[in-house]
């Protein structure tokens, strides 16, 4: 019985929240400024804005930039490049990502299964597709 209440409480220990500041791709993070990001990145290859919905994108090849209320407030990386604080990075193996990140939280999406590291200071976490035994996207996603 007492093994029964435990195990739950041994699970959720294994997932440990990831520090605010580590909610970044490329060293852009949730709240840079527009200027912050080119400054990082450079120009960007496209820049999407639809005042109409409040959307402004900077799409660069191997990361998306979304912004609300001229803040950073979402990021996708699909290149190799576009890595997180801690190195992982598109095209790396999903042992990797457990390495470095511990036990994910698993969730069955519509546009497939993804693993999950939520923030410790913010309502944002890491969304991690993949393809096969391979990391093929990290998000960051931030609670509006």
């Amino acid at each position: 019985m007492l093994t029964a209440l435990l195990l739950p409480a041994a699970v959720w220990a294994q997932d440990a929240p990831i520090p605010g500041g580590e909610l970044s791709l490329a060293g852009v993070a949730v709240g840079d400024p527009p200027g912050r990001v080119r400054a990082l990145l450079g120009e960007p290859h496209r820049v999407i804005d639809d005042p109409a919905r409040l959307a402004l994108r900077y799409e660069y090849p191997e990361l998306t930039v979304s912004f609300s209320e001229n803040e950073v407030s979402a990021l996708h990386a699909t290149g190799p490049r576009a890595c997180t604080p801690r190195r992982l990075c598109p095209g790396d193996p999903l042992d990797r990502m457990r390495t470095l990140y511990g036990e994910p939280r698993i969730a069955d999406r519509a546009g497939g299964r993804v693993y999950e590291y939520y923030g410790s200071e913010v309502y944002c976490w890491l969304r991690i597709a993949a393809a096969g035994d391979t990391v093929a996207s990290i998000a960051v996603d931030c609670q509006p």
